[in-house]
């Protein structure tokens, strides 16, 4: 076998291989009976086909499948063997034309790859610092904070009259539309929400005070700021519906009428907050509301901090891509899709960062040694499910057993590029999470809307 590398630039390499007859034909051999001890071939008992006539009836394939086979082992353990760093997988020329096979008459077979090789640099943590906020919250951040809580568990409570500007009033849109056709009215009614905060004030005005079964006239689909709203609240209307009746007023029938009331403060409250906590006064409840406003704010500093530290370390650490050249390579391995291809175009330094952030995290992993267990990878993604689920405002206890079950369920579903994908980015973040402990931090004490800011900032716009 003859292997040869050329490093065409510091970004792009060729390597070539020519398989000779004798680094084949063992394998070929192994492979021809294998197959024939499993073959179901009419007139030859099963498993005893002989050898000659798996070779006749599918040699060439069988000899074409065992030499690519051969060649990208080689083509892998060369790459690891001789460290030589690389984007994606090599792939053919473009003027590259496959061999043609015969397995009557062995002959050597010579391959080409092409790679996009990531040029030499040495990787560096010197330097790097980031800035962790430490949340203080003022008294009226903490009165809007419990105030905004309390109302994110508001119930529902049908009332008799329309009283509230935050009321919702269900009804029924009667129209008489003219038929085209005969010039007689066409009588049509659809069921409508009117959640008074988000209709126009003069709507509003006209609603306040209705009782169940009292009706008014309205242009229903003026009662919204934009279509989007008229179609989400008017149902079963699309476009065409509004372009028909936007100036038809409607006879509407109120039927049901629903306001939202805000929790009482006792104990079968608090219980259905902290199931596992046993608090009896509203003290106790707010005290332990605010130290879990403050974990939350605390756990998504950290995140804050390390999507920073991970910015910088790639920024001290970067290395020449060229963009021109992995555009053309990822389009010629068919990696990216049209629509995939315009993104990286739109925004190519989000691409490129990624990329570099792949590379760097992978030498972040040879640092450190970091290693991930299968169980690792399988807890990760059972607290994810049960983490997105509990965060649907169901108040499900995390710690129920049905739901751990759901998800290792779930996980048991993953097909293996999935897990593999799983793998790999566990491997990523615990490498930043080590990078992120041995780099110095520099605590700032901010408000929550002082937080907020910089939660929500553009990359760079400091």
């Amino acid at each position: 076998m003859e292997i040869l590398f050329e490093k065409e630039t510091e970004t792009r390499g060729k390597l070539s291989i020519t398989l000779k007859p004798e680094d084949y034909l063992g394998e070929l051999e192994k492979e021809l009976k294998k197959i024939a001890s499993k073959a179901h071939i009419k007139g030859f008992r099963p498993g005893k086909t002989p050898v000659s006539v798996i070779k006749n009836l599918y040699g060439n394939e069988i000899l074409s499948d065992t030499v690519f086979r051969i060649f990208s082992q080689n083509t892998s353990k060369y790459l690891h063997d001789n460290n030589i760093p690389f984007l994606f997988e090599p792939i053919p020329p473009k003027d590259y034309q496959p061999p043609r096979f015969n397995i009557r008459f062995p002959e050597s077979y010579s391959f080409q790859v092409e790679l996009l090789l990531v040029p030499p640099f040495e990787l560096t943590t010197e330097g790097l610092s980031v800035t962790l906020y430490k949340v203080v919250p003022t008294e009226e951040e903490k009165v809007k904070e419990f105030e905004a809580f309390l109302e994110s568990n508001q119930k529902f409570k049908q009332i008799e009259k329309v009283e509230n500007p935050n009321d919702f009033v269900f009804a029924i849109c009667y129209f008489e539309s003219e038929n085209t056709e005969n010039q007689e009215k066409e009588k049509i009614d659809y069921s409508a929400l009117f959640p008074l905060e988000k209709l126009k004030a003069e709507v509003r005005e006209k609603l306040i005070g209705l009782r169940i079964n009292d009706e008014v006239e309205l242009y229903p689909f003026q009662c919204f700021e934009d279509e989007t709203q008229a179609k989400q609240y008017v149902f079963g209307t699309d476009s065409k519906d509004i372009a028909r009746l936007q100036d038809k007023p409607a006879k509407v029938k109120i039927t049901r009428i629903q306001t939202k009331i805000k929790p009482e403060l006792n104990e079968e409250f608090f219980k259905q907050v902290f199931p596992n906590e046993e608090i009896t006064d509203e003290n106790t409840f707010k005290e332990k509301f605010f130290q879990d406003v403050l974990k939350y704010f605390e756990e998504t500093a950290v995140l804050i901090a390390k999507n920073q530290l991970q910015k910088e370390f790639i920024k001290k650490n970067a290395f020449e891509i060229d963009l021109e050249a992995l555009q053309s390579f990822l389009i010629r391995s068919e990696r990216l899709s049209p629509e995939e291809l315009q993104k990286i175009q739109e925004k190519p330094d989000i691409f490129i960062e990624s990329i570099r952030w792949e590379v760097l995290s992978n030498r972040l992993i040879e640092k450190y040694q970091i290693q991930v267990s299968f169980d690792e990878v399988q807890e990760k993604y059972k607290n994810d499910v049960i983490t997105r689920i509990t965060r649907m405002g169901l108040n499900i206890n995390p710690n129920e057993p049905w739901l751990k079950d759901f998800a290792l369920r779930e996980f048991k579903k993953l097909p293996k590029e999935e897990i593999e994908h799983l793998y790999s980015g566990l491997l990523r973040q615990k490498a930043l999470d080590k990078l992120f402990e041995e780099t110095p931090k520099t605590e700032v004490q901010v408000t929550i809307q002082e937080f907020n800011e910089k939660a929500h900032k553009k990359p760079n716009s400091e």
